[in-house]
């Protein structure tokens, strides 16, 4: 399963750099990107909605839904599954923003192993949760 994923991602991260790499989306797209950090944009919107009685609620439950999804994806699910980002897979692949700090241990140990180690490595955990049963 994990290497039909990691196939998947590979094939599209391809066909993003052969079809979609040009110098203006090489600019445009980190700032884009950079829009979604650490919620900023969806923080600024429950901010604005605040402002106005009538959607004051609505402001709320976007504050309630930041929190509950950083709980859920940044500090329970990337740790629980444990899977690495596309990119790591192909240490030819040039970023053009930093790489992410979240989960950023499992990547520095990815960098450090030869690619038969690590799909052995993935092997193995991928054993080692079924035996569990998670």
């Amino acid at each position: 399963m994990i290497r039909l994923l990691q196939t998947y991602d590979t094939n599209i991260l391809e066909l993003i750099r052969i079809y979609c790499h040009t110098s203006i989306l090489d600019k445009l797209m980190p700032f884009i990107t950079s829009l979604g950090n650490g919620g900023i944009v969806w923080a600024v919107i429950a901010v604005i909605l605040m402002f106005n009685k009538k959607y004051r609620y609505v402001g709320f439950m976007v504050i309630g839904s930041l929190l509950l999804s950083f709980l859920l994806g940044d500090v329970i699910l990337k740790h629980l599954i444990q899977r690495t980002r596309p990119f790591s897979h192909d240490l030819t692949f040039k970023l053009l923003v930093p790489e992410p700090t979240t989960y950023i241990h499992f990547l520095q140990a990815i960098r450090l192993h030869p690619l038969q180690q690590l799909e052995s490595l993935l092997e193995n955990l991928e054993r080692t949760r079924f035996t569990f049963g998670y």
